[in-house]
Parts: structure tokens; sequence; C-alpha cells
């Protein structure tokens, strides 16, 4: 399956894929998926404004080309859970393009990301 998730999240036997512009020192990153994180839009953009150019980044990829990069981790990682990893804990509160991303391939595939927990 995959998951979004956060670095500081506890995730036993799965596999990290980085889907944010920096990434912590301190994990063993599985893999990065560059075209998914928010280059140009995070640390300078916030909110609603961020949400609006991180989709339009992903309008411009289009779903063919995200759920294609998605499906090369998971071919890459077979039977293995893979968490899509940014920094923000959206448990508490915080708003994350990992969220987005999930919502917008749901309104475009119909496929569900969930967080995982």
């Amino acid at each position: 399956m995959v998951y979004t998730g956060y670095w500081a999240g506890e995730y036993k036997d799965a596999i990290r894929i980085s889907i944010s512009v920096g990434d912590p020192y301190w994990l063993t990153i599985d893999g990065k998926i560059k075209e998914l994180a928010p280059y140009g839009i995070h640390g300078k953009y916030t909110g609603n404004i961020a949400k609006i150019m991180y989709v339009e980044m992903l309008e411009r990829l289009g779903i063919k080309k995200v759920l294609e990069l998605i499906k090369e981790m998971e071919e890459r990682f077979k039977g293995e859970d893979i968490i899509l990893c940014c920094w923000e804990n959206v448990f508490n509160g915080k708003e994350c393009h990992r969220r987005w991303l999930a919502e917008w391939i749901k309104e475009k595939s119909g496929y569900t990301i969930d967080e995982h927990i």
C-alpha cells in the first residue's frame, strides 16, 4: 500500500520515500520523487496560496505522470508499504503538500492514499 506520512513517524518495516524539499540527515531514505516536492513553493508561500501553486504544479505534471512516478516506487519495492514522506505533522493541525497530493490524486483518479497512523 501507499501512504503519506511525516519524517518523525514510527514506520517499522515501511519504505520511506521523500517528497520533501529537504531530507532528514538522521534517517535512511529509501527513495525520492523530486517531481512531487514543492520546490519554489515551500518556505516562500503558505496556506491557500501554497496549495494553489502546488496543485498547479501537479496539473502541469498530469495525473498519468504522477501515478507513474508512484508506480515506479511500488515496482521497485514490491510487496512493501510505501510512505510518501515530508515534514509536517498533520495530526497537529498543520497543512501539508503530501495531503494536497493525496486529495488531488483522489479527485483525478479515484485512488485513495491515506495518512499512515
